[in-house]
């Protein structure tokens, strides 16, 4: 049986970061807030040692002198940060991939605060801040993102002791060095497998919270779906009707109703079956979600009569849209059948203060009038 981490790893694997443009976003938008927030630490830090420096002058107890001060503990550190942020920026123009724009960002908190360690190599408590970037991976909610931290984490400190040994020696390092090097090397082992419990849970929510998504989209679909045509039926439809009627007051929107029907429908039923009749209407379904977008939403109302709301489109658009769908079925050929089939449309425009029943009732009376007035055409209210 696959550990529960296996199956989570495939899930993960399924549902590539690169694939959801939300998440994308979302982490486009954290790691620009992640620039300006490591300068502000940058900054923060660089002054917090002048005023450390500047008071630890005043009672006595620093023995190095200003400039030595300064370029040990402000400018080295400083500048070393402000480099690495820079390149980071630089690195985020051109990288593409999710996992390297993650690792790119965390190698870069990962050196801030590795410079911070070695500068300040006489206060040993500072070893153990190397372990932030590992909890801050978590925010991915990825394994591999993780994995590669931890073990930068564990390369990181140790590479930052070495350092700090080659340029001090053993004479010159603080009292409890070595020990307080051991418990750092704890405090990261201890706090991977914290973090990794942390990152289990979101894993495993995410998956959870996947599975009911598709679940209520799946039901969603049946409930507010056409299987047959695969566009709304008219209990979604009429939903988007009263959402719009409801917010209409507070918004400068426009919005055109649409009601089509197929001419002489019921013949094609009779004479050819009502198989060849199921093919009509999906022909005329996939034509419909083809155009269907933001401001285009179609619906069924499960049988020959459709309608389409377009919201935000001026009249000369809503025509010429209209008359590319009319004419797009009107083209479309169907074995056994000689006679091209047409598309009658009613079309009325919404005023505040009409009810969602009366917008309906304007459309649907001007969809009449196109078919007894010879049908195969758009007719508009007289008010348009």
């Amino acid at each position: 049986m696959k550990s529960r981490v296996k199956r989570i790893q495939e899930y993960l694997r399924k549902t590539s970061h690169t694939d959801n443009q939300e998440v994308n976003e979302l982490m486009n938008t954290w790691q620009q807030r992640f620039g300006r927030s490591n300068f502000t630490i940058i900054f923060l830090i660089v002054v917090s040692e002048i005023i450390y420096g500047f008071i630890s002058k005043i009672l006595g107890i620093e023995d190095k002198s200003w400039p030595e001060y300064f370029r040990f503990y402000v400018i080295s550190p400083g500048l070393t940060s402000i480099f690495i942020l820079v390149l980071w920026q630089v690195a985020m123009r051109y990288l593409k991939s999710y996992y390297l724009r993650a690792m790119a960002t965390l190698l870069t908190l990962f050196i801030t605060f590795s410079a911070i360690v070695v500068a300040n190599y006489d206060r040993v408590v500072f070893q153990s801040i190397i372990v932030i970037p590992m909890f801050i991976s978590v925010i991915y909610e990825d394994a591999i993102v993780f994995h590669s931290t931890f073990v930068l984490t564990m390369i990181i400190h140790l590479v930052s002791v070495g350092v700090m040994y080659l340029e001090n020696g053993s004479d010159k390092l603080p009292q409890f060095f070595t020990e307080s090097t051991i418990l750092t090397i704890l405090i990261i082992l201890i706090s991977g497998a914290f973090a990794r419990l942390v990152l289990n849970f979101e894993l495993k929510k995410r998956e959870i919270e996947a599975s009911e998504y598709t679940s209520n989209k799946r039901l969603k679909n049946e409930v507010l779906y056409d299987e047959l045509t695969k566009i709304q039926n008219y209990a979604g439809f009429n939903r988007d009707i009263k959402e719009l009627v409801s917010s209409f007051n507070e918004s400068r929107d426009i919005c055109y109703l649409a009601i089509l029907d197929i001419d002489f429908f019921k013949k094609v039923n009779d004479t050819y079956g009502h198989e060849m009749g199921n093919v009509v209407l999906r022909r005329l379904g996939s034509i419909l979600l083809e155009n269907e977008n933001r401001s285009i939403i179609p619906a069924g109302f499960g049988g020959e009569e459709f309608a389409i709301l377009f919201k935000n489109m001026d009249r000369e658009e809503v025509m010429a849209r209209l008359q590319f769908i009319t004419q797009r079925f009107k083209s479309s050929e169907f074995d056994g059948i000689s006679s091209p089939i047409t598309l009658s449309a009613g079309v009325a425009k919404y005023y505040a203060g009409t009810s969602a029943e009366d917008f309906f009732k304007q459309a649907d009376a001007e969809l009449y009038r196109a078919k007894n007035t010879g049908r195969d055409k758009i007719v508009w209210a007289d008010n348009l």
